[in-house]
């Protein structure tokens, strides 16, 4: 993307962003411009947006700055990796502050301090970014400086930082799937994974209090499994000229598959999937919810009684700290619950266990989890309901800022696919689910299991 484009796309997103200092103009021999141009070819910002959405999307994550136009930083990718890795970074103060905007979560803020590599005395070039890809909604503003690190800051230089900007961490799958996983890889890929080595963890924005999807203390025990005591906030919140010897930004999850990251999870917390296959330690499981209900959830426990299950229980999640959520899992052979991301702790159960995915296709995801739980080692079965229960005022109030849903309007949205997420109504919708929708899913389940 070239500096125009780039330019007229941050202009587009509202969003202030530090400029390039490279400008051809300075330089008098046409050679020189030439490369210039070429170093922005090799490193792009790739910074796309979403005008229906108003987001930000940032696939490379990395904006540069340098204080020697005529040194470039040397950039080599690594696709097994997974990982930028830079050596000997600053967190200094911003000349004044950046004003940011974070399309996802409608947050404006204002960055104070910037991300800076030193060069040190024994290397013969500037820190090289290892890795293919940052995470989404990422930009990160780096400064490489063509000299040694400050002898007064190598006296308190700490170890290694992961940099990282999570998509919806109070929000389980998007948590897992977006941010947990990739994050997980740059500390093995790191070698960084052995308890009491003190991993720091900095974001690269704050926390929106405001939105539940935004809460970073949800799943903050997932993030303790990769041994650390040092989750913080925004990078730049920390003490001006903190420096880490190492710092790692996390880019994708290379060769990892969630058996390995569910494994290591449950390893940390003492638990495993596999306990044997006695069936008098494992329980069919329902998800109880506050949002999307099950109206009549009682009578789809009564179904599973009357096809043989004698341990059942229902269970609200939202009640159980972290730890007691993955015990449940694990000793959970049969989970039935309504599509959403409270599905996501499937990958936490005992292998060949099955998965009950009740669904509403006409209005949302045409069974959203069976491909995680077939791929978990699991098996799947889909349940499609019909008597489905719109909250028209948590629709408005939500997804329409307030303004009521006319009558024929509601009649439309319920006969009608979804055109664009404020008419995915599914979200604000509870189910009355009948007997013989979910009887033969729970016959095939109990036979599968017992």
């Amino acid at each position: 993307m070239n500096a125009q484009n780039l330019e007229a796309t941050k202009a587009l997103a509202s969003v202030t962003f530090q400029s390039n200092n490279f400008h051809c103009s300075k330089f008098g021999r046409k050679s020189i411009c030439i490369i210039c141009v070429v170093v922005f070819l090799l490193v792009p910002v790739p910074v796309y947006f979403n005008t229906l959405t108003g987001h930000i999307v940032s696939l490379i994550g990395l904006q540069l700055k340098h204080s020697n136009v005529s040194s470039f930083p040397e950039f080599r990718l690594d696709n097994a990796s997974g990982i930028y890795h830079l050596s000997h970074v600053c967190i200094e103060p911003h000349e004044k502050p950046i004003v940011r905007y974070d399309g996802r979560k409608g947050q404006f803020y204002n960055e104070t301090q910037m991300l800076v590599v030193y060069r040190t005395e024994n290397q013969t070039s500037v820190p090289r970014v290892v890795g293919i890809n940052a995470s989404p909604w990422s930009l990160w503003g780096i400064r490489f400086l063509n000299k040694s690190l400050p002898e007064s800051r190598m006296k308190n230089l700490q170890n290694t930082a992961f940099f990282v900007n999570p998509f919806a961490p109070g929000n389980l799958f998007h948590f897992f799937h977006h941010f947990f996983v990739s994050l997980f890889a740059a500390v093995y890929n790191s070698d960084r994974l052995h308890p009491g080595i003190n991993n720091h963890i900095l974001y690269r924005s704050p926390e929106n209090p405001a939105l539940n999807f935004d809460s970073r203390k949800t799943y903050e025990g997932f993030l303790r499994t990769l041994h650390s005591d040092r989750i913080l906030d925004a990078f730049y919140n920390l003490p001006e000229n903190t420096c880490f010897q190492h710092a790692v930004f996390a880019a994708n999850r290379g060769s990892f598959g969630f058996g390995v990251v569910v494994d290591h999870i449950l390893r940390y917390y003492n638990l495993s999937r596999n306990r044997g296959n006695e069936s008098n330690e494992y329980f069919l499981t329902i998800t109880k919810r506050r949002r999307r209900r099950m109206l009549n959830i009682e009578d789809v426990a009564t179904a599973a009684k009357d096809v043989g299950f004698k341990r059942i229980r229902i269970v609200d999640f939202e009640t159980l700290s972290l730890v007691e959520q993955l015990k449940m899992m694990t000793t959970t052979k049969v989970l039935v619950g309504i599509q959403g991301a409270g599905l996501q702790w499937a990958v936490f159960m005992p292998r060949g266990g099955l998965v009950i995915e009740i669904a509403w296709p006409q209005k949302h995801h045409p069974f959203f989890y069976k491909n995680i739980v077939l791929n978990s080692g699991l098996k799947w079965k889909g349940v499609i309901v019909q008597d489905v229960r719109v909250n028209w005022t948590s629709y408005a109030f939500t997804a329409r800022k307030g303004v009521q849903v006319p009558e024929a309007e509601k009649a439309k949205i319920l006969s009608t696919v979804p055109i664009n997420l404020n008419d995915n109504i599914w979200k604000w919708a509870d189910i009355m689910i009948k007997k013989h929708e979910v009887l033969h899913a729970l016959a095939t389940a109990y036979n599968d299991t017992n």
